[in-house]
């Protein structure tokens, strides 16, 4: 089990060992088990021992998921949160060309 942590967004993420995103070397500002300027990548042996970390060192930081590797149901008020702040025209935007944006919340055209 690998956790993402991301100080810009202050998120903390939860990915299985084979998920794609987990990289396999540091980057310029995130660093794998270990912290850099904008967060890193820490392994753990389970999901407990990772939510122990997440919860005695982030406490403020929001948990996120992953669509890749993700074995949960997606956290639906957080996906809405996130919406939230972002004005009806920028969403369209996304909804007709960010790739990353949720099917059921893209436009039908």
């Amino acid at each position: 089990m690998w956790i993402n942590i991301d100080k810009p967004t202050k998120k903390v993420t939860l990915h299985e060992k084979h998920c794609s995103f987990v990289p396999t070397t540091d980057s310029k500002y995130k660093k794998i088990n270990n912290m850099g300027r904008d967060g890193g990548w820490k392994e753990f042996k389970n999901r407990e021992e990772a939510l122990r970390f997440y919860g005695d060192n982030f406490p403020e930081f929001k948990r996120g998921f992953c669509y890749s590797c993700g074995t949960e149901e997606p956290p639906k008020n957080e996906v809405k949160l996130y919406y939230d702040d972002i004005s009806e025209k920028e969403l369209e935007e996304l909804r007709k060309y960010d790739s990353n944006t949720p099917w059921s919340m893209r436009s039908k055209d």
